[in-house]
């Protein structure tokens, strides 16, 4: 009887450990589930990064085509002009796409400033003149889609449209976080470029007149 008794109390005992350690290794939260999310979350970072830089890289490609040509002032007929002064906010790390850009739209009447970084565009928003539009790349060292989200918040009446060579999602994520438009890069037509911006200021001065309404 003591063998017996032995005998089923290491059984108990047995099972108690192999089941203590079935919920440790199969249940929800155990050693598996926890390695599985681990795995799942360097996974989603490895291809995040892997993403942001093949995006630059078609970024660069596109500001590139914008250099050599694609987009001149010449290409355009300018028919659209701003029938009211206002002034937009020019934010991309490539010095000649900032000048082309600003080419196109000084000669359609719109006033421009520029920027080469996220943060130097919210140093100017703070520090200078009022400005109506931001027109800004995402994909920059600085983080274009921490620009939006911050002049959203910080800068609620400033429309902003933004421009990228490569989409990746980030473009609607943008847009849902309170962006005006969204353009690719390189632009359709000058007159495209001209036409979003114009549309952003407008749409700008509307709500501004709503909400100074009595």
């Amino acid at each position: 009887m003591n063998e017996m008794a032995e005998i089923m109390s290491l059984l108990r005992n047995q099972r108690e450990e192999i089941e203590s350690l079935r919920k440790n290794l199969l249940d929800p939260g155990g050693q598996l589930d926890r390695n599985a999310s681990a795995h799942s979350q360097n996974l989603a970072i490895f291809r995040s990064d892997v993403d942001r830089k093949f995006g630059m890289i078609l970024d660069e490609i596109n500001n590139i085509k914008m250099r050599t040509g694609v987009l001149e002032v010449g290409d355009s007929e300018h028919k659209i002009k701003a029938s009211v002064p206002f002034t937009c906010l020019i934010v991309d790390d490539d010095t000649d796409v900032r000048r082309i850009i600003e080419r196109v739209l000084n000669s359609a009447g719109i006033s421009t400033l520029q920027a080469d970084s996220g943060q130097a565009a919210l140093d100017l928003l703070e520090s200078t003149r009022p400005i109506d539009v931001v027109l800004t790349d995402l994909l920059m060292p600085q983080n274009g889609a921490g620009l939006v989200a911050h002049v959203r918040k910080s800068h609620p009446r400033v429309e902003i449209v933004i421009m990228t060579g490569y989409d990746g999602g980030a473009a609607s994520k943008a847009l849902e976080a309170g962006a005006h438009a969204y353009l690719p890069k390189p632009f359709p037509s000058n007159d495209a470029l001209v036409l979003a911006v114009m549309r952003a200021a407008e749409h700008r001065r509307a709500r501004t007149s709503a909400a100074e309404r009595p």
